[in-house]
């Protein structure tokens, strides 16, 4: 039985490979679901963990050891280019709900997703702002606490 696709947020991600807090739920997700995410999810990715390293939360070999899981994993989940259609459809949500640039963009990309297939696309985030903005938009969201 195929499974069923979830549009996942980095913040989601990041726990799937750093552990913390919701790190278990975000495991469980990712390992249910087939991962769709926006093709700038493995930047925003790279990013978040180098922070970590670089205020001390996260150790040197960690930090190495989660970027070759990533570079070995990211092959397995389908990313979203940003096409024109999304990004006309980020500035949409930008205008009409209150959220960030990057979470307007993951939110576009789910959105437009969603329409190319025959069942609701699960948003998958930990940032409950994110989550609202899911809702609005008509989606099925699930916030990972």
């Amino acid at each position: 039985m195929a499974r069923r696709a979830a549009y996942f947020d980095t913040t989601v991600i990041v726990k799937r490979y750093v552990r913390e807090r919701g790190s278990d739920q975000a495991l469980a997700l990712m390992r249910r679901h087939k991962v769709i995410s926006a093709a700038t999810a493995p930047l925003e990715m790279i990013s978040a963990v180098r922070r970590k390293l670089a205020v001390g939360d996260l150790e040197p070999k960690a930090y190495n050891a989660v970027l070759k899981r990533l570079e070995m994993e990211r092959g397995n989940w389908e990313l979203v280019a940003l096409s024109a259609q999304i990004l006309e459809k980020a500035e949409e949500i930008v205008r009409d709900l209150n959220v960030r640039t990057l979470d307007a963009i993951h939110l576009g990309c789910a959105a437009v997703t969603q329409t190319r297939l025959s069942d609701r696309l699960p948003f998958i985030t930990a940032d409950s702002a994110q989550r609202d903005g899911a809702i609005k938009l008509g989606m099925e969201a699930v916030l990972v606490q």
